[in-house]
């Protein structure tokens, strides 16, 4: 009875391997071995899959087991040895020791909440709708993974992650790897060396991106995106919730975005359609753009330039040499620069223009304009509304399209002549003198005193605010356009 007893015991153990405990020591203990195998996965932590090639397909399967199966060839798959052992808390598959390494299909099915991860070169690596964590390593991986509830976490060279409807976070670290993430829940972390493709889109949570030599796309984020580039080209847009983009070498647009937004770059920055509060800080290159509606605060150092149209919040840009275009702002604008051009272009909102080495234009100012200009040129055309100009510099020319300011204008040429034009509309009283020149008048009401350098008078009737111009050279006052 005793050795009866004994034997059927024996026959128990090798129906139901999975049944010893766990190797708390680390030290891996046999559990199954063959093409199939079927282990219960009570006081696991994790299920480990290593050294497999060809393709790994991991998918949610029946509580408290691990399914595995393994088969190679096309049509008519055949059977394929893996071994199964246990190492400490872990659940270990692998190929047999001495046994064939060549390339097979992996199906493992696995229960609720366990987590997964996979070491392997050169692999396929499919996971659906599990619900524990994911890893996965290794060279030349190409993982696709889908409908997972928890986390994510890839480690990639020279491999390709493809992921959708993440239900927590993702997490992907290596080089030169090809990525795209669509929909997450949680927050998405990419951090990657050397040349590669990265698209995220659909974060729900935040987003940290650290990317060198790479084409970067990002589609919609709802938390706040902190983004490193260095080198390659960045398409950004949907950001709610704004965020830091580093991007140095790189070519940049960045759309339809909201928040407050940090924008540093040094290469060709583009800018539209943004509802968000912009700080830019440029080292050399360009930043163009339209659709500023919440304006823009720019840094920069040249040699630099910005274009910007069409925005309605205020705009400030300073820097020393950076060359500024703004066209059609309805807020204030704001510029301090030297030894670069300015060129303003239908403004409704008072302009500030602050300019050492550079020349500064003008045109459809309707809402106040001060000038102060060092060695450059200034000429403002099409102006309503006061005029405040402290010029050393070649030239200086001002055209009223109406006299009709409300407070009165002065302007002043230390180093050269000034002209200034007058419209028809409105009234205002004229004094004009030149220290070195003369003074020219073809209006009506101003008369040029004795002596030719200086004049006043009146312009239209009713009096109005006062222009007061001086300058080193002649002086031209005039009724419309200068000959």
């Amino acid at each position: 009875m005793r050795g009866t007893a004994v034997a059927l015991l024996a026959v128990a153990g090798a129906l139901a391997p999975c049944a010893a405990r766990p190797s708390w020591d680390g030290s891996a203990r046999p559990v199954a071995e063959g093409a199939e195998a079927v282990v219960a996965s009570g006081g696991r932590a994790r299920l480990r899959i290593e050294g497999i090639s060809g393709i790994v397909e991991v998918s949610a399967g029946a509580p408290g087991v691990v399914r595995v199966r393994s088969t190679y060839g096309g049509r008519k798959a055949r059977p394929l040895p893996v071994a199964v052992t246990e190492e400490g808390a872990d659940l270990v598959v692998r190929p047999p020791v001495g046994g064939r390494s060549a390339p097979r299909r992996l199906e493992v099915l696995v229960p609720e909440r366990l987590a997964v991860r996979v070491a392997a070169a050169d692999t396929r690596v499919l996971v659906r709708g599990i619900s524990g964590e994911f890893q996965a390593e290794g060279r030349g991986l190409a993982v696709e993974a889908e409908d997972l509830a928890g986390p994510l976490a890839v480690d990639l060279e020279k491999g390709s992650l493809a992921a959708s409807a993440l239900g927590a976070g993702v997490q992907v670290t290596g080089a030169d790897a090809t990525v795209r993430v669509d929909g997450v829940a949680g927050d998405a972390d990419v951090r990657l060396l050397g040349a590669s493709h990265v698209t995220v889109s659909g974060v729900e949570g935040s987003l940290n991106v650290d990317v060198e030599e790479a084409v970067l796309t990002i589609r919609g984020v709802e938390g706040r995106a902190d983004l490193r580039q260095r080198g390659g080209r960045a398409s950004i847009e949907g950001l709610r919730r704004g965020g830091r983009l580093l991007l140095h070498g790189a070519s940049v647009l960045l759309a339809r975005s909201e928040g407050e937004i940090v924008l540093e770059g040094d290469g060709d920055l583009r800018v539209e359609d943004l509802d968000a509060s912009l700080r830019v800080e440029m080292v050399g290159g360009s930043l163009a753009g339209s659709g500023l509606r919440a304006g823009a605060s720019i840094r920069g150092s040249g040699p630099a330039r910005v274009d910007l149209a069409g925005v309605s919040g205020a705009i400030v840009v300073e820097g020393p040499a950076v060359a500024t275009s703004i066209r059609e702002a309805f807020s204030t604008v704001e510029i301090r620069t030297t030894d670069a051009d300015v060129d303003v272009e239908g403004v409704s909102a008072p302009v500030a223009i602050r300019s050492e080495g550079g020349n500064v234009a003008g045109r459809r100012l309707t809402g106040g304009v001060s000038v102060s200009a060092v060695g450059g040129s200034v000429a403002l055309e099409g102006v309503i509304g006061p005029v405040q100009v402290e010029a050393d510099g070649p030239s200086v020319r001002v055209a009223w399209v109406s006299n009709s300011a409300q407070a009165d204008s002065r302007i002043r040429n230390a180093g050269g002549g000034v002209d200034v034009g007058f419209g028809v509309a409105g009234s205002c009283r004229v004094e004009a003198e030149s220290f070195e020149g003369t003074v020219e008048s073809d209006l009506r009401g101003v008369l040029v005193l004795e002596g030719g350098a200086s004049a006043e008078g009146a312009v239209g009737e009713g009096g109005g605010p006062a222009v007061r111009v001086l300058a080193r050279d002649d002086v031209r006052l005039y009724g419309g356009r200068p000959e």
